[in-house]
């Protein structure tokens, strides 16, 4: 856009109202200030208006020897005063503050290629009184992103300067793109073209300091007349969505909402196939626009491209899903089609998840092979996409990936070191995707599946910390009885994001638990499962989990951990990122009409039928007295205190030793070798049982067992993937 120059100082021009559009009283009232134009130029010429009081009046006319001054309602500007600078003005200090939380239809409408990538930095760009330099970028006074309203976490642009005497607007700029972009200018191209806060001069709109209502302090939504954002004004760019339906092979579509640009959706996470909730991440090769769009979906199973366990190991299962806005701004999903990339041998660690990929990098590999049907259509079905859905004007997330090494799984880690995140030091801008689940326990070591975080409402969120806690159907069964033998477990391990005092972002691994987390009961009636609904809340679910197991902290050590994860990041921190609701995401039913129960204490049956036993050495009278027991346990002993002891264990709000009444070993190795030895009975993810469970059982088990179903005499699996105990 260009930037406004003056046409000339001493020759002011005043508004005049179109015809063909209603007059207002107060616009009538400026209308009659037209004729005193000529008078009032000769006097700015002249230099007679200049006084020492700041805040002059417009001289209107002249009665005997006196002049007469009126302030009229509205005129350009509305509060009228001498446009040149006074002494009062002239090296004076002034508070300049532009917010850009809200937006006007047409601001978004017209710029939304300039909002929706990228950090922007905010400018006072500058005429002063006599220079030859018109609003010049580089000779912009550039503004800090601070917190405007407390409350409300909104965020604004501040500076304070004494370089600012005469016109002057707010000027922004895409640090992704260079682009800039004036809120003043020339004629209908500027924002404030023909607005009551601006100047006119010739066909130039600029604002000019020496005619606010107060020319030391100064505030203005970006492009506006308006000192504030309105309190009806909503922001829903980055409130998560859900959607149960089935997106469709194209030319079918599912709708999932409203926008006018088709770049503004975000797709978190989708279920490929039966139940396995899969990675996503934007199609950044598509040339995308605001009709159209491309997001790929990937995940590895034991299964692959419809092979048995465990060759499937070899393949990262991919699908291209196809956004479209229509005529009427319905955004349509579709699957135009499946993909696979064979690695040529089984995957191990953390390269067996999704989640630590450039999935539009692995979609457009030259050895990644189309997968269909054999009528052509996509190899597997899509349903109940996690999604965001933003419009025109709005700002969307870019997509990262962080890979941890075999020996060092995240335990706690910076993930962004200080001025490298952005300005906006909260980090609810950052939101974890999907996860690679790692550790001895779960698959042999590989991160197959994918971890699928949720925000945990039991924990602070705010701009300094935000917990998140990732689940995955599969854990070994969480010790279900013989009654639960369709009842689904859920292995979870908790993790915090959190602004360190130097300004880093740090994430720390908060432990790992498992428990049932669908009943018997509704996996009977719901043949596709998905961990994004599981029998209570995620927080409440972990915090009355009765499974507590080590902390993979490498390949080699420890139960369960997080071996990589793929999150996203906003530009800037806008009040949709603070919600921890999911629209259209609202419990089935309650726990009683599923049979669930919200708790259950160790050594009894629950309610649901479940006998827990595991792990052994928490069975026994708190708190022992003998060997490590007498190290770790006791009612005063802290969350952190048991923390810092590897050889000790936090559950259900007391510390217990990992090893019971065996002595406390000197090293973490010694603590994995006491773990193998005496805790053979821990139950693990055994691909063997998991995936090939219904082609053992008999008839009759068969029917009995709701995630099987028997086919021309023989027991097979309901799912296409390994079976999710």
């Amino acid at each position: 856009m260009a930037f406004a120059t003056a046409a000339g100082e001493s020759e002011p021009l005043l508004r005049g109202v179109p015809s063909e559009r209603e007059v207002t009283p107060s616009e009538r009232r400026s209308k009659m200030f037209r004729y005193a134009a000529p008078l009032f130029a000769a006097a700015v010429a002249l230099g007679v208006l200049a006084r020492a009081d700041p805040l002059n009046v417009l001289a209107t006319s002249k009665e005997g020897d006196a002049w007469v001054y009126n302030n009229p309602a509205m005129w350009l500007p509305k509060w009228g005063a001498s446009i040149a600078p006074t002494p009062g003005i002239v090296n004076t200090r002034a508070t300049f503050v532009v917010r850009t939380f809200c937006k006007t239809d047409a601001l978004k409408l017209n710029y939304a290629d300039f909002w929706v990538d990228g950090e922007k930095e905010a400018y006072v760009v500058h005429h002063d009184y006599g220079s030859k330099s018109f609003f010049d970028s580089g000779n912009g006074i550039k503004m800090e992103r601070v917190v405007i309203n407390a409350t409300t976490g909104e965020r604004g642009y501040r500076v304070e300067t004494d370089a600012v005497d005469f016109e002057y607007g707010f000027a922004m700029k895409n640090l992704k793109t260079g682009a800039w972009l004036y809120e003043i200018g020339k004629g209908s191209e500027a924002m404030l073209y023909n607005e009551p806060c601006v100047q006119q001069y010739g066909s130039y709109f600029n604002r000019v300091r020496t005619i606010e209502p107060d020319p030391n302090d100064i505030t203005y939504v970006f492009g506006t007349c308006d000192a504030r954002c309105g309190d009806d004004y909503l922001d829903s760019a980055n409130q998560l969505r859900f959607n149960t339906g089935a997106i469709p092979n194209a030319p079918g579509e599912l709708i999932v909402g409203r926008s006018n640009d088709a770049r503004l959706f975000t797709l978190h996470s989708a279920v490929l196939g039966t139940w396995i909730r899969s990675s996503a991440a934007r199609d950044t090769q598509f040339a995308e626009s605001d009709s159209e769009a491309r997001h790929i979906i990937a995940h590895v199973d034991a299964y692959g491209p419809d092979l048995r366990w465990s060759a499937g190991a070899a393949y990262l299962l991919m699908a291209q899903i196809k956004v479209t806005r229509k005529a009427n701004n319905d955004i349509a999903l579709s699957v135009v089609s499946t993909k696979y990339h064979n690695w040529g041998a089984q995957c191990t660690t953390s390269g067996c998840s999704a989640a630590v990929y450039d999935l539009t990098e692995m979609w457009y590999k030259s050895d990644t092979t189309a997968w269909a049907k054999s009528d052509g259509s996509p190899a597997r079905q899509l349903t109940a996409p996690l999604f965001t859905l933003g419009e025109k004007g709005d700002t969307r997330v870019g997509f990262h990936e962080i890979k941890f090494p075999d020996d060092a799984y995240l335990t706690e880690t910076t993930l962004f070191e200080p001025n490298s995140w952005g300005t906006d030091l909260d980090v609810r801008r950052i939101s974890p995707v999907s996860g690679a689940i790692a550790g001895r326990m779960w698959w042999q070591g590989k991160s197959i599946r994918n971890y699928h975080p949720m925000a945990d409402e039991t924990s602070p969120s705010n701009e300094n910390e935000k917990t998140w806690i990732w689940a995955v159907l599969g854990g070994g069964g969480c010790g279900r009885s013989g009654s639960q033998m369709g009842a689904v477990c859920v292995t979870m391990t908790k993790m915090k994001v959190f602004l360190a005092s130097d300004g880093s972002v740090k994430v720390r691994n908060m432990g790992s638990k498992k428990d049932i987390g669908v009943t018997a009961e509704y996996v009977a009636a719901n043949p596709n499962l998905d961990v994004i609904k599981l029998k209570m809340p995620i927080g409440a679910l972990y915090n009355q989990a009765p499974i507590t197991v080590s902390t993979a902290t490498r390949a080699s050590s420890g139960d369960v951990g997080i071996s990589g994860m793929k999150y996203v990041l906003a530009p800037e921190m806008v009040p949709s990122l603070a919600g921890m609701d999911v629209v259209g995401l609202e419990p089935e039913s309650s726990a009683a009409s599923l049979g669930q129960s919200s708790s259950g204490s160790l050594g009894q049956s629950s309610a649901s039928g479940l006998a827990y036993d595991f792990p052994h050495h928490f069975n026994h009278e708190y708190p022992g007295t003998s060997g490590c027991e007498a190290t770790c346990e006791g009612d005063s002993v802290t969350s952190d205190q048991c923390a810092s002891m590897f050889y000790c264990e936090w559950y259900q709000d007391k510390c217990w030793s990992s090893v019971g009444s065996a002595p406390c070993p000197a090293t973490e190795a010694q603590l994995d070798e006491y773990l193998n030895d005496n805790q053979r009975d821990m139950p693990l993810e055994d691909p063997v049982a998991c995936t090939v469970e219904c082609e053992y059982e008999s008839e009759t088990e068969c029917a009995a067992d709701p995630i099987c179903t028997s086919t021309g005499g023989s027991c097979f699996s309901k799912f296409s993937e390994p079976c999710p105990i």
